[in-house]
């Protein structure tokens, strides 16, 4: 048994950001109640929680299957940076919603920002924080690097979980059987 192949694990990040979508869908009754910017930041912690938590978790376990692929050498070589490869494919689809948002901005389209904001629902909290407005005419310039910023979480988080389990950092088993 080797190691999974690149696309299988690129279907199962699409399919949790998938996930982590509708779970942050399901919280967005919960800015009816959203009037002052500290519920916000509270919001958008929780939807961060489930969006990094689920690339966080397939990360880690398979840092756990490379390291008895490699220790039982079935593979010759390490996946050094795939984790980080299929976190940049994971945010392809926040740039080509930006890339809708600036061309909107721009005027060449119509308003696009409350479709921006329920497509890009894992950072509505923070979206809706930094741009209130349902208009993209309302929207200031520098929300456009900020919006950039925001998707580059996942590749960071993606890579550092998978590099921390790999060289094996934080191993349970070592924490509660270490004086024993």
């Amino acid at each position: 048994m080797g190691r999974k192949p690149f696309y299988k694990q690129l279907i199962k990040g699409y399919l949790n950001l998938f996930f982590s979508f509708v779970l942050c869908i399901m919280m967005m009754p919960a800015f009816v109640f959203a009037t002052h910017p500290v519920i916000y930041i509270i919001l958008q912690i929780f939807c961060s929680i489930i969006l990094l938590g689920l690339f966080a978790h397939l990360a880690w376990k398979d840092a756990k299957a490379e390291i008895q692929i490699m220790k039982y050498r079935r593979e010759e070589k390490e996946a050094k940076s795939r984790w980080l490869a299929i976190g940049i494919f994971m945010t392809i689809p926040f740039y080509i919603t930006l890339i809708l948002l600036v061309v909107s901005k721009l005027g060449y389209i119509g308003n696009v920002m409350p479709i921006y904001k329920i497509l890009n629902a894992q950072f509505l909290p923070l979206i809706a924080l930094i741009a209130p407005d349902a208009d993209v005419a309302n929207m200031a310039w520098y929300c456009v690097p900020i919006f950039a910023i925001l998707p580059l979480t996942i590749p960071i988080t993606t890579h550092l979980s998978f590099k921390i389990s790999y060289k094996d950092k934080v191993n349970l088993e070592k924490i509660m059987y270490e004086d024993q």
